[in-house]
This record gives C-alpha cells, structure tokens and sequence, in this order.
C-alpha cells in the first residue's frame, strides 16, 4: 500500500452488519440488560458491578455509574429515603477499586450515600482504607481528599498534590528556568485557591464529575 500503511488483519474484519459491529461490545452487552428502575438501588448497583466485571473501565460503565448517581440526587431533592446505604458504598467502593476510571463518579455517589448516615465516620474510614490500597493511587487520593474535604484531619494523603494547602510544597522543578522574572511568577503564584475548596460542598454534584452532560 502506498505511504507504507496496512492493515492490520487482527483488528480488522468485514460485516454485512454495520451497526451492530460499529458498536463497542461492552455498550451492546450493557444495552442487553433490562434497564428497570423499579428494581432496588442495591440490585441496580450489583448489575453495574457484574458489568464492571466482565468490561472493566470501559465507557459504559462509566455512563451507567454517572445514570445511577443522578439517580441518587434525584432521590435526596425529592426527600426520598435511600435504603441499605452501608452495602451501596461497599459495592461502590469496590467498583472504584477495580476500575480506576471510575473513581471520580463513584467518589460522588459514596459521597451522597455518607450523607445519609447518621454518622459516616467508621464508613468514611473503610473506605479510605480500601481505596488507599489501589496502586499508584495519587488519583484515588486526591478524590478521597476531594470527598472526605470535611474531616481532612482524620486523613493522611500520600499524594503531593494533596498537600497544595501547603505554601512550602513545590510539585514542580523549577531548576530549567533561567528568567528570574518567569521563577518569580512561578513560586508566588498558587494553584490551589484555599477558599475555593472551603466553599466546595462535601456532598459531590453530577455536575462536577460530569460536566459534559446534555
């Protein structure tokens, strides 16, 4: 083939069905799923699990995440009672866990279903202690700092970028730059607004995990 392309035999494949195969095969295998809202909370969420299983990370389990916790905020502004809060945070977690991509949506229905507790303290707890294992886990910190952002003195984070309320921590090296006034800019302008996060509710809304909804 000219330009030196070709195709590659493993990833490509003929079908007189266009449509069906131009669809990612976890968003074909998530639509096979009855989608019934009538079912609990608790068995709605097991299905969600069962999914992240067999397609872990994928964007279908994203968009059935984001659909369940618009779900849970439609149920606390109508009011309504959200029942067996421990175990939803327990398999919400647990998707978190497994599914780092995750994290951000599940962090906002955790977030909503501590505020039900009358105390969330020992649950807050477990699930910092399970989230904190995930390796490499400076991302699931910083949405543990961002969900917990109430009761930070209980928690230790590991994650630099956690400790931004901090003047004297430095996430960058600054060492390259030869311009004294681009090092001054640098060093005296903060990227962390302190009284931003003091105005962020401890309760994460849809809208800040998932922006581009329409």
């Amino acid at each position: 083939m000219p330009f030196g392309f070709k195709l590659n035999a493993s990833k490509t494949k003929g079908s007189q069905d266009v449509i069906t195969q131009s669809i990612k095969k976890d968003k074909l295998a998530w639509l096979a799923i009855p989608q019934n809202n009538r079912i609990s909370l608790q068995k709605q969420l097991l299905l969600i699990r069962q999914h992240s299983i067999n397609y872990a990370n994928s964007g279908s389990l994203n968009t059935a995440l984001n659909k369940f916790d618009k779900q849970i905020e439609r149920i606390r502004n109508k009011q309504g009672k959200v029942r067996n809060i421990e175990q939803l945070i327990s398999i919400a977690t647990d998707i978190a866990y497994h599914n780092p991509r995750v994290i951000p949506v599940c962090c906002a229905i955790i977030s909503k279903l501590l505020s039900e507790l009358d105390d969330s303290r020992h649950m807050s707890l477990l699930v910092y202690s399970k989230l904190s294992r995930i390796s490499n886990s400076g991302f699931a910190q910083i949405w543990l700092q961002r969900m917990l952002k109430d009761n930070l003195s209980e928690f230790k984070f590991s994650e630099k970028i956690c400790e931004l309320n901090n003047s004297q921590i430095s996430l960058w090296n600054y060492d390259w730059v030869n311009s004294q006034d681009m090092l001054n800019i640098l060093k005296n302008t903060s990227i962390f607004l302190q009284a931003e996060f003091d105005r962020l509710d401890n309760i994460i809304p849809n809208n800040e995990i998932d922006p581009f909804d329409y």
